[in-house]
């Protein structure tokens, strides 16, 4: 009878290391998912911000030499959007 209970007992020990093997294999698979999704959305956020960089650089050359005048109501706009912007970026954060 022992051995019959000893029997069990391995093959209850083998299937339950099969599970935790699989769960193992499940999280670490999410977790290089998620690091994936990570670097994606930094690479965006930097393409973002070198567009803007570029948008702004290109206002300041063509519009800051013969419409001063248009050139400070656009960068009043875009600099109003990028406050407004971080402003709502800080309570979103700050609520969490």
């Amino acid at each position: 009878m022992n051995y019959r209970l000893i029997r069990r007992l391995f093959y209850f020990v083998f299937a339950v290391q099969s599970h935790i093997d699989k769960l193992l294999d499940i999280s670490d698979k999410a977790e290089s998912r998620e690091f994936e999704l990570k670097n994606k959305r930094e690479n965006y956020k930097l393409i973002y911000v070198l567009l803007a960089i570029a948008l702004f650089v290109f206002l300041t050359v063509y519009l800051a030499k013969d419409n001063q005048d248009i050139f400070l109501d656009v960068l009043k706009i875009g600099l109003g959007f990028l406050g407004g912007w971080g402003a709502g970026t800080y309570t979103k954060n700050r609520n969490r």
